[in-house]
Formats: C-alpha cells, sequence, structure tokens
C-alpha cells in the first residue's frame, strides 16, 4: 500500500482527535462499497473499458471516510478498497488533506486530493454509473500516463468571487509516483461559474512536467427533471496526435426514488494514437432505498477502431451501492 508511513499517521491522528477533543469539533466515520454481478465481453484488441472476458460477482469499489472538523479547518481521510479475482486490496485514489478555509473568498487544501477536473467523480458512489467513462479515463491518462482514477498530491488554492471560483494547483502526479517526490510535478487552474438557476460552467488545464497538458471543459445545464451536462477533453502529449472527445450525461428523475442515466461519448486519437477512435454509450437506472442504498442496472456498449480495425465490447452490470 503506497505511503503507509503517512496514511498511518494521518489514521492515529484522527484516532486520537476522536478520543482527544471530540467535543470541540465535528467528527464523522462513514463510507460505502457496490456489489456488483457483471457480464463483460470484448472482442476489440484494445479495449478502452473492459480488462478481460468474464461473469463474476465482485466487490467493485469502496471506501471508508473520516472527516473532522473544527472552527476553519477540516481533515479529510478516504481510504479505498476494491477486489480483484478475490484478492482484497488497495486502490491509488485515495486521499488524506487538511482543507484550511482563512476566509469566505479563500481557502486552500495540502495533501493528497481528488483530481480537479471533469464532470465524473472518482467514486462510484457519486456517479450514476458502475463503469467508468472513456473520457474520465482519457483525461486521466494525459495527465498521468495511466487510465485508473487519478489524484494530486500538493497543494490546491480556492479563490471564491461568487458566483465565480477560481482553483489552482501545485502538485505531484501521485497516482504515478505515489510519494512526496516530486518526479513528475503538475501545474494547473480550474476557473467555475455556479449560477443561481444550477447552471455550471467549467474550465481546467493542468500541466505535467514530461511534456502532457489537458484542457477540460464542463458545461451543466438543469432543465426541470431532466440534467444535461456536456464534458469536451483536449490533450497535447508531446511527440503524438493531439487526443480529444467529448461526453454527454443525461440524467432524468421520473420520481423522487428512480432516476434514468445516459452517457454518450466519442474519443479520437485515443491514446495520442492517431486513427484509434472509440464510440461509447451506457445506459441504465438508478433506483433509491431510502438513503443508504441505491440499486443499479448499467448497459454499456462501444466501438473502437484501430487503424482502420473495428472492435467491441459490451457489459452489463446488476447491484447496489450500500452507503455506512
Amino acid at each position: 500500500m503506497k505511503n503507509i508511513n503517512m496514511k498511518g499517521l494521518i489514521v492515529a491522528l484522527a484516532l486520537v482527535v476522536s478520543g482527544g477533543v471530540a467535543q470541540a469539533g465535528d467528527l464523522k466515520i462513514s463510507g460505502f462499497f457496490d456489489a456488483e454481478l457483471n457480464y463483460q465481453f470484448s472482442n476489440s484488441g484494445t479495449a478502452t473499458f473492459l480488462s478481460a472476458n468474464q461473469k463474476n460477482f465482485t466487490i467493485g469499489d469502496t471506501a471508508l471516510r473520516v472527516s473532522y472538523e473544527m472552527d476553519n479547518v477540516a481533515m479529510n481521510i478516504d481510504l479505498p478498497f476494491s477486489v480483484s479475482n478475490g484478492v482484497f486490496g488497495t486502490q491509488s485514489k485515495d486521499q488524506w488533506n487538511i482543507k484550511h478555509s482563512v476566509s469566505s473568498m479563500f481557502s486552500y487544501t495540502l495533501g493528497k486530493f481528488d483530481r480537479i477536473f471533469g464532470f465524473e467523480d472518482n467514486d462510484s458512489d457519486m456517479r450514476a454509473f458502475f463503469t467508468t467513462g472513456v473520457i474520465t479515463k482519457q483525461a486521466n491518462n494525459i495527465v498521468t500516463g495511466s487510465t485508473t482514477n487519478a489524484s494530486h498530491l500538493g497543494l490546491a488554492a480556492d479563490l471564491a468571487f461568487d458566483p465565480i471560483k477560481l482553483t489552482i494547483l501545485f502538485a505531484n502526479d501521485s497516482a504515478t509516483t505515489g510519494n512526496l517526490g516530486i518526479s513528475r510535478p503538475e501545474f494547473g487552474a480550474k476557473l467555475g461559474f455556479g449560477g443561481k438557476d444550477g447552471l455550471r460552467i467549467e474550465a481546467s488545464y493542468i500541466a505535467q512536467s514530461q511534456g502532457s497538458s489537458l484542457i477540460d471543459a464542463v458545461i451543466g445545464l438543469p432543465l426541470g427533471s431532466l440534467a444535461l451536462d456536456i464534458e469536451w477533453i483536449m490533450g497535447m502529449n508531446a511527440g503524438t496526435t493531439a487526443p480529444m472527445g467529448f461526453a454527454g450525461y443525461f440524467n432524468y428523475a421520473m420520481t423522487d426514488s428512480l432516476d434514468l442515466g445516459l452517457r454518450g461519448e466519442y474519443m479520437l486519437n485515443q491514446g495520442g494514437t492517431s486513427g484509434t477512435n472509440t464510440l461509447g454509450i451506457t445506459a441504465g437506472p438508478q433506483y433509491k432505498l431510502g438513503k443508504k442504498t441505491t440499486l443499479k442496472a448499467d448497459i454499456m456498449f462501444a466501438s473502437t477502431t484501430v487503424a482502420s480495425v473495428s472492435g467491441s465490447e459490451f457489459s452489463a452490470s446488476v447491484g447496489a451501492v450500500q452507503k455506512f
């Protein structure tokens, strides 16, 4: 497990805080897990979504979260786990950080935290589908060289001038290095606008020391019971063809408990390789059983073309996300 000493220190600190000064602040312990029954098939030579043809039951994503807030300081610990082929292991998207809100207009976060760009969340309890979209994976790949969920290790400063918010990032690619060494430093910024009517506009730029950079733009449009979010990404990798893609995320609230989700995506020059393109469609319902349990059923189809040779991928997942 990467950063085990630092994470052990943070966890120990949380336990000391909870036992010694819990009355002075607000301590919260929570988490989630998702249990999935999957069918996956791929005849593509370069699978975009799936790692192998398989039928299995799996714990796809789970995390233990500890947060402590006192006055204008908040500490956050997010320890994710997964089960792959029956083996219980950790993931690289862990978080441990301290946020200091200096004023209503300025705050900063120091430590390890989720990526600042994009629409889809790292954790399955905060996104519509079990599977992560190709746009999210390729955006991570542009910044880190890996399609796995990325996080940052460093400093993020937030300046808020309602309804505008600016985030400035000075960090390290923690998904690749996993330590405090600055071997792949990255610098970036995100400018966001949030209207009172629910309109949301975000534009992010991240440059990484080894020559790659990412532009990511998201527009969120509230349309009554229908929410539409559109994301566009473009990467600039030294010595490769610029990858570019866009996605549309639709969510329709049929009732207070039942939502229908649809994700459509198209990625050009995937991985910086000219002529490698992917079209993906994912759809499915999410049904809430109270505040803690959500039932999901996803169907995903993708078509990938590599050097004029096409392949396809298909998956169906049924399961539940349980919060605690």
